[in-house]
Order: C-alpha cells, then sequence, then structure tokens
C-alpha cells in the first residue's frame, strides 16, 4: 500500500474516508500509489511510448496530482490479489465511493488515464 503519509493531509484524510467507507460496503480497497516523484511519473509517461507496455498517462512529471501529494489510485483487494478485469468490482467501490459524496469532490475517479 501507498504511503498516506506522503499526501496533502486534507487528502490523506479524504483517501482514509474512502478506505472506511468501502469497509462498510463489505470491500477490501487498497491504495495502490500516492505521491509520485516527477522521475517517477516521467517513467509511467514513458511506457508505451518509448518503453515497453500501455500507455496509463497522459501527465510527465510536474503535470500530475500525484507529484504534488493531492491524487491516489486504488484497487479493490479480493484474497489478497487485484482483479484488475473484474469492472463490476470496481463499480462497486465506485458505488461506495458516492456514498460519502465528499470523496467524489477531491479525489478523481478515473480509469488509469487520469492525468
Amino acid at each position: 500500500m501507498a504511503d498516506l503519509n506522503k499526501l496533502h493531509p486534507y487528502v490523506k484524510q479524504l483517501s482514509e474516508k474512502l478506505i472506511d467507507q468501502c469497509k462498510k460496503q463489505g470491500l477490501k480497497v487498497i491504495i495502490t500509489q500516492a505521491l509520485r516523484t516527477n522521475e517517477e511519473q516521467n517513467e509511467l509517461y514513458a511506457q508505451g511510448r518509448t518503453k515497453p507496455g500501455n500507455i496509463v498517462t497522459n501527465a510527465k512529471g510536474g503535470q500530475s496530482m500525484h507529484n504534488y501529494g493531492l491524487a491516489i489510485d486504488f484497487a479493490p483487494v479480493v484474497n489478497g490479489n487485484i482483479p484488475w478485469n473484474d469492472i463490476a468490482l470496481f463499480k462497486l467501490v465506485l458505488t461506495a465511493m458516492a456514498v460519502t459524496g465528499q470523496v467524489l469532490k477531491i479525489i478523481r475517479i478515473c480509469s488509469g488515464q487520469e492525468d
């Protein structure tokens, strides 16, 4: 799990609310990414362009909210694994998040191409 202590304090608080709200709905989620260095962001940006893999971001270092501790990536967990292809489960997590309302205002919900 990513280090939530490196996030902006308010985003950290909302991330913890996200985890708690999902837990109340019977869903386990983890924060997979929080603060990223510019170097880490540039590595992700290179993926699918100059390095193997799929394009996962449109933001270079310094252009992502992750670089400032203002964004998270998260995923549901089942039996210790992230079921990346289980779209229905990801939709359940989004529904659980919508219950709080606040979380949706601050943390962008995305498919991995938010930047």
